[in-house]
């Protein structure tokens, strides 16, 4: 669930890792979506309608080396550039 500006989406991704087509919604609207394995990275492939264009969003997922760090990079989307970086709590 994502929250901004005082309300909330929901994603819910239902997928194999072998690149085939997977069920996903976001807010309770269908939508495409596929994951797997590029080398140690699992990338996750989504599209969905925004009015009359289809958005695409490529999720490049890794941990670090020590295993105590995701990162979460948006590349070649609608959101390239944003990254995110979860850091294992004690």
């Amino acid at each position: 669930m994502y929250k901004h500006e005082g309300g909330e989406e929901r994603a819910v991704l239902s997928c194999s890792t072998d690149g085939s087509d997977g069920q996903s919604t976001l807010n309770g609207q269908p939508i495409r979506g596929k994951a797997g394995w590029v080398g140690n990275e699992l990338v996750i492939e989504s599209w969905m309608r925004s009015g009359d264009r289809e958005l695409c969003f490529r999720d490049c997922w890794s941990l670090t080396e020590n295993g105590r760090t995701l990162v979460m990079e948006h590349r070649d989307d609608a959101l390239a550039g944003q990254i995110t970086v979860l850091e294992r709590a004690e």
